[in-house]
């Protein structure tokens, strides 16, 4: 994955969930699909009326990327968190912030694997850059 997780355009600006310049994306949701075992995060648009959600995006795939576990068991990519936040630079960026995990580590007390570890990426897609958007708004 890129340091910046780049869906594709939207040419109606209905921005995805957690976009780093989207006043929609407070409105967004940031939660996993596929069942309980983790190995791929998703990520929403947000309709351009702002009323629902488009299909989901995958933002990671843990297994397309990184092969299966070294322990046989399987990848977690859990934990998500977003903020739209203004940094120094003055900018309104979105961080996306996640945990990834063989399972074993936690199950089965197996050693780390290289791709373990907490991820914070920046999550970029078209349009102006706006602050946070409030649901009362």
């Amino acid at each position: 994955m890129a340091e910046h997780i780049r869906p594709p355009g939207d040419p109606t600006a209905a921005h995805l969930a957690y976009m780093h310049h989207a006043e929609a994306s407070a409105a967004g949701v940031s939660t996993r699909a596929g069942g309980w075992m983790r190995e791929k995060l998703y990520l929403w648009p947000l309709r351009a009326d702002r009323a629902g959600l488009e299909p989901p995006l995958v933002a990671r795939d843990c297994r397309a990327e990184f092969g299966a576990p070294p322990g046989g068991s399987v990848w977690g990519a859990d934990t998500p968190s977003a903020a739209v936040v203004r940094l120094a630079d003055g900018a309104w960026r979105c961080l996306l912030g996640y945990r990834i995990v063989e399972r074993a580590e936690v199950t089965h007390r197996a050693d780390p694997t290289p791709q373990t570890g907490i991820y914070l990426e920046e999550v970029v897609s078209s349009g102006p850059a706006r602050a946070a958007w409030n649901f009362s708004s």
